[in-house]
């Protein structure tokens, strides 16, 4: 289970990888081994993408009426 931190968080902000398989809680993404890089969310939510530094994953909302588009992969 994920430590608790003393606030809320978005299901959208807590990695799958820090629940059991199954679980169905959280959707973040898991930076671990991934490069430096934008990250479109796989929960259909076209409004929200993932940025990864170094690990670590930070998650960002568009303006109110704006959805994400990403450049595509190479």
């Amino acid at each position: 289970m994920a430590p608790y931190n003393g606030k809320c968080q978005d299901l959208f902000e807590i990695p799958q990888s820090n629940y059991q398989v199954g679980q169905n809680v959280g959707y973040g993404i898991d930076c671990s081994g991934r490069p430096n890089n934008y990250y479109k969310n796989n929960q259909r939510r076209c409004d929200i993408y993932y940025t990864c530094v170094n690990g670590n994953s930070t998650l960002t909302y568009c303006s109110s009426g704006k959805i994400v588009i990403l450049p595509k992969s190479k």
